[in-house]
């Protein structure tokens, strides 16, 4: 285990908690309607700074290093528009950003026998060679090429913002044009607009890979250049601070000549005497910088991202990938140790790293547990790892009604190394009020000082507290914390040991040998989901399994291993989804229909027998929200009957005599139409076999007659499912609708009668024709194996940030903040609350890291001298 100084958040937490940068936020205006423009591409060229306006035109973008900046606005049918702003510390908000509806222009779209050569001519001018594999570009629909009238000019200009791909450097670049361009003549720089999005990268090998290609191309780029030559040629190149925070005017003589054996001449060279530049040495003004000899140079989408961080992606370059270094463990702040059924467990997790520079490649999904002493799980949740911390709330239920519980906190990655490398911390659930016996915990604090505003509190009154980190110089420092503030029957002594951070890392778990090759898990960038399946089938690995995740758009074919099991991967779901199963043996024609699938967890054991759960009195009070949450939960208990699976009668002929529509118009047969077996699939499979409109939320089949269209009837072998008399006052169609078609059973399905036309018989409710949908008999049921069974499962929580303090009369904790932070321009955090009636003695527990990467943890107990009613 690296020292203690090595702990996640001195790299990137702080670099964005720190830094000097600053929002931009604004709405963009349709000049000529005056209404607000929604998804405007808003971005700074030549950075990954960007974002796109709201359905109220408002945007934001933060992280922007202070400076001056060049933010444009840009999007289809409108002339791009631009603002040089000087970027500060504080928010920079631009009231009303008015943007232009563009001309259209009289210009003479090229024939096809010449776009081919006019794309090449553009793509060669870009550096794209179409037999190379670094450039990649996504839509060639949105180049539009023109001819002037009376003159022999090409001319290129986007319908759309053109997306290229670079795959050595791991970006996706979207470029616009400040102006349509003549191919006949050099592009000058500023022509082209261009925002970088890192691409999704999967394995931490791809990562390295392309870590190690920036590297390179950085480091024979013209920033690289002025950064080498500010420190060999002290003598010949000056750096003066200019009137605008963030930039600085580079003195010398231009050209300045650089020579290298290994990479020829080069040379920079600008107008003047100096040209402004940035701290990390890139231009302000990026056409005044002319060059010769770089690689790449007039390949602007060879190049990289002006606000790229060098300094990290050197240190990345370089570190070592051990085991030892790839190591994760998590730390878990509660806000107390013992709750009331009913209440919320609020958290807040941080990942310790052992080489903290490798956060990029660290896993992105906490795992959290709660079991029972036998380690047994009662709950299961997921939560998003974001820069290594994560935050939130769990809802302790009547399901937990044994008392005593560990709260189990991991990544997958983490418990390869095994249990020590789980976090553990006991707690109680009460279903009545309690009373806490002798408490043996002491305050303690390192890095840590509190300030009260006043020594004695009462009933009610207000507080203040301020909170001051400091390094191991005495330094204050800045800090990224979690706080809670609870009373004192709150915490007991089972937890005192570890529930502050710098106890937690003084406990370094033996590493030994560790083969990853035998690792059971890998790192989670996305939801990680378990399949099994449990039929007694000869040469199980075979079996075919057919998934879909939430509707038809996610569908993947797995082959699970010889005891059946297969693994849903990268899974990018939050709240509730759906997952539908089909497995069948080998040949197809047996199904399988004893499946599990249930989030992937580790097998470590670990022994709680050890564990202290302290001592705690129940009272014979029990508040009135815990008797409603128990009598609802035995209710449902009670009530949970096993239904028989139900079997569609053998003989079912289709005899519901002559219907008053006639003869069907057109009549659909389903088989071997696709189906998901998910409602909204079919309503557009079938709407698109058949001509209708689908439309709102949730989708609604619409005929789409007259001006304005509405719902035809709905029919089950020939019974209205849909209301006859047709919409009321106040009725919602498309709910009633979607509500008939969700209780169908879509594979039991056999045809689908359907009249366009107005039938008269069916009254109002007829006007907009009729479907009528004609089941199986149960034998062709039984030939049907086209079934999948839905699992309804629960994905990545959202994250809570905010401070909480408004908590029932009985709850013990007063104040929780996850995301306490002290910036390097605050000499302190300062929190205020409430506190309740006849407080008593209550507990400030605050855990963290400090600026220097330090781990920093506090333990205080105050008003005190409240004992005895003083």
């Amino acid at each position: 285990m690296k020292q203690l100084t090595l702990v996640l958040f001195f790299l990137l937490s702080f670099s964005t908690l720190f830094a000097q940068k600053g929002t931009i936020s604004g709405k963009i205006i349709n000049q000529q309607t005056q209404e607000p423009i929604a998804e405007s591409h808003v971005f700074i060229p030549n950075t990954t700074f960007q974002t796109y306006s709201d359905s109220l035109g408002n945007f934001s973008i933060s992280g922007i290093p202070v400076g001056p900046w060049e933010l444009f606005a840009a999007k289809s049918g409108f002339e791009n528009s631009s603002k040089n702003l000087q970027v500060s510390q504080s928010r920079n908000i631009l009231e009303g950003w008015v943007i232009s509806e563009s001309e259209s222009m009289n210009w003479e779209e090229l024939k096809d026998s010449k776009t081919k050569k006019a794309k090449e001519q553009f793509e060669a001018r870009i550096g794209i060679d179409p037999k190379g594999s670094e450039l990649v570009l996504i839509n060639p629909e949105a180049l539009v090429f023109f001819e002037k009238e009376d003159a022999n000019e090409v001319w290129v200009d986007l319908s759309d913002v053109l997306l290229v791909q670079n795959l050595n450097t791991g970006y996706l670049i979207s470029m616009r044009l400040r102006r349509p361009l003549d191919l006949s003549k050099p592009f000058e720089d500023g022509d082209l607009l261009l925002s970088f999005l890192e691409m999704d990268l999967g394995s931490v090998d791809e990562k390295k890979l392309i870590n190690s290609n920036r590297v390179e191309a950085y480091q024979n780029s013209p920033v690289f250049a002025i950064r080498k030559l500010i420190g060999d040629r002290p003598d010949q190149i000056k750096v003066n601070a200019t009137d605008q925070e963030g930039a600085f005017i580079l003195q010398a003589k231009s050209p300045i000549e650089i020579k290298k054996s290994n990479q020829g001449y080069r040379s920079l060279a600008f107008d003047g005497e100096g040209i402004e530049i940035r701290t990390n040495g890139s231009p302000v003004y990026p056409e005044l910088l002319k060059t010769q000899g770089f690689i790449g140079s007039g390949h602007p989408f060879k190049t990289l991202p002006l606000d790229f961080d060098y300094d990290q992606a050197i240190a990345l370059d370089e570190v070592d990938r051990s085991l030892e270094a790839m190591q994760e463990r998590v730390f878990l702040h509660t806000d107390k140790d013992v709750y009331l059924m009913g209440e919320e467990l609020y958290f807040k997790a941080y990942l310790m790293l052992g080489n903290p520079l490798l956060v990029e490649e660290a896993s992105k999904v906490l795992h959290i547990e709660i079991v029972d002493p036998t380690g047994y799980s009662m709950l299961h949740k997921v939560y998003p790892l974001e820069n290594g911390l994560s935050s939130g709330a769990i809802f302790l239920g009547p399901e937990l009604n044994t008392k005593d519980f560990i709260v189990k906190a991991y990544t997958l990655w983490g418990s390869n190394y095994g249990a020590d490398f789980e976090y553990y911390k006991p707690i109680q659930v009460m279903s009545s009020l309690w009373e806490i016996g002798q408490s043996q915990i002491e305050p303690k604090s390192e890095g840590i000082v509190v300030f009260s505003d006043k020594q004695v509190y009462h009933s009610q009154d207000s507080i203040t507290l301020n909170v001051i980190v400091n390094n191991q110089k005495g330094s204050i420092a800045a800090a990224n914390l979690s706080l809670a503030v609870v009373q004192g029957n709150g915490i007991q002594k089972m937890n005192a040991s570890d529930d502050l951070l710098i106890n937690f890392l003084k406990f370094k778990p033996e590493f030994g040998h560790i083969d990853s090759s035998g690792f059971d898990f890998q790192k989670e960038y996305g939801l990680t989901l378990k399949g099994k399946i449990n039929d007694s089938l000869p040469q199980i690995n075979k079996a075919k399994v057919e998934v879909m995740i939430d509707g038809f758009m996610d569908r993947r074919e797995l082959n699970p291993d010889f005891a059946g099991e297969f693994l849903l991967e990268g899974l990018h779901k939050e709240g509730e989804f759906s997952v539908l199963v089909k497995a069948t043996s080998p040949d197809g024609r047996i199904p399988l229909r004893n499946i599990d699938l249930e989030l992937l967890s580790p097998g470590n054991q670990f022994d709680f027998s050890h564990y202290d759960f302290g001592k705690v009195h129940p009272l014979s009070k029990r508040p009135l929200g815990v008797d409603s949450l128990i009598s609802e939960y035995l209710k449902v208990r009670e009530g949970e009957i096993l239904l028989d699976e139900v079997e569609v009668e053998d003989v079912k002929e289709e005899n519901f005599g002559a219907m008053p529509y006639g003869r069907a118009e057109r009549t659909y047969e389903m088989d071997g139409v696709y189906l998901s077996g998910d409602t909204q699939q079919f309503i557009y499979s079938f709407a698109n076999r058949t001509g209708f409109r689908v439309g709102g939320i949730p989708p609604m089949i619409i005929n789409a007659r007259g001006a304005v269209g509405g719902p035809p009837l709905i029919l089950l072998n020939g019974a209205p499912i849909t209301p006859v008399s047709g919409p009321t006052l106040g009725s919602d169609g498309g709910q009633a609708q979607y509500r008939a078609l969700q209780s169908i059973n879509v594979f039991n399905i056999k045809k689908i009668e359907v009249i366009k036309s107005v039938v008269p018989a069916y009254g109002d409710a007829g006007k907009y024709g009729v479907i009528n949908i004609i089941t199986k008999t149960g034998t062709e049921m039984a030939a049907d194996i086209n079934t999948y069974q839905e699992f309804k499962l629960v994905g990545l929580e959202k994250l809570r940030k905010g401070a909480k303090t408004e908590f029932e009369s009985d709850n013990p904790t007063i104040y929780w903040n996850p995301n306490l932070g002290i910036s390097s321009s605050q000499t302190s955090a300062t929190i205020k609350f409430k506190l309740p009636e006849n407080p008593g003695p209550f507990w400030v527990i605050v855990n963290g890291v400090n600026s220097s990467g330090e781990p920093v943890s506090g333990r205080f107990l105050m008003n005190q001298k409240s004992l005895g009613g003083n």
